[in-house]
């Protein structure tokens, strides 16, 4: 069975939907992600390590995520993951994500605070939660449930991740903060 590496890109689109706020769609308004991000300096960086099972199999993956650019308009992320599947590491081409300071609302739901231990510290969270259907093989519709545990004092926010379903109902992908450089 040929399995594809986890893209960057992919996974740091994930982030930045995640993180966007509780809020209806069709107009622009201040994104949440762009402000986890504008305030820290160029430089400014998380590593985030975790596992994606797939039914019998597990990859293992490290997200490293770092600011490049910041301007008033927007900023920009360079992502790099490193997956482990079947004994061997595969590390993907570093990807460019452009984060406006202005996005569409998104449909996120505040669904409380707590406490997570990530990166030898314990960082106070608020946890916002998404539902929704995916297009998954086959034409079929799956439901994908996202949470993510945000804190201020990460660049970026993002402090744990949790997607289960997308590509199969026993699909689920976990990512816990392993490391932050905040400039």
């Amino acid at each position: 069975m040929s399995i594809r590496p986890i893209s960057p890109l992919f996974i740091a689109l994930m982030i930045a939907a995640l993180i966007s706020a509780s809020i209806a769609h069709a107009q622009e308004v201040d994104n949440p992600v762009y402000q986890a991000w504008a305030k820290f300096k160029v430089g400014s960086s998380t590593t985030l390590t975790g596992t994606m099972n797939a039914g019998p199999m597990t990859i293992e993956a490290q997200l490293t995520q770092t600011l490049v650019e910041r301007n008033d308009a927007e900023v920009v992320i360079e992502a790099v993951t490193v997956t482990t599947f079947a004994g061997q590491e595969h590390k993907g081409p570093p990807q460019r994500q452009t984060i406006r300071a202005k996005a569409p609302r998104e449909d996120w739901k505040e669904i409380g605070d707590e406490d997570v231990q990530a990166a030898g510290q314990t960082f106070k969270c608020k946890v916002i939660e998404s539902k929704r259907a995916v297009p998954s093989r086959g034409g079929q519709t799956t439901e994908t449930v996202a949470k993510v545990w945000v804190s201020p004092k990460v660049p970026g926010g993002t402090v744990q991740m949790k997607f289960h379903g997308g590509a199969g109902p026993n699909q689920e992908i976990t990512y816990l903060l392993k490391s932050f450089d905040a400039k």
